[in-house]
């Protein structure tokens, strides 16, 4: 998944994570629990982070974070407007521990 901003040359900025190989212990609060199949939703993502770029997205890669299922929810950790960044803390304590790589990576990139 991404956040997206605005880049200084123009171009959408999208930080995307790996796909968690834990991702089929991911939160859920609404849904049943069903086998998910972390080699498929990685290839999945490998196909959606080539479309990011086929769209002239610059990709920026956050850190993996392998032992947190949702890491690669991102979209999840912040707002992102072209005058401020603003994180957002989840609040699952199982993903509080996924803000902090991307708050480094916004704090980087300025406005």
């Amino acid at each position: 998944m991404q956040v997206q901003m605005q880049s200084h040359a123009g171009h959408v900025r999208s930080f995307v994570r790996q796909v968690s190989p834990r991702l089929a212990d991911c939160e859920l609060t609404h849904l049943g629990r069903v086998p998910i199949d972390a080699a498929r939703a990685t290839r999945c993502h490998e196909l959606y982070v080539e479309a990011l770029r086929e769209q002239g997205a610059l990709v920026s890669w956050l850190p993996p974070l392998p032992h947190h299922p949702d890491g690669v929810f991102v979209e999840d950790i912040a707002v992102v407007l072209p005058e401020i960044a603003v994180s957002a803390r989840p609040g699952a304590i199982s993903r509080q521990a996924e803000s902090d790589s991307c708050i480094e990576a916004l704090a980087h990139i300025g406005p």
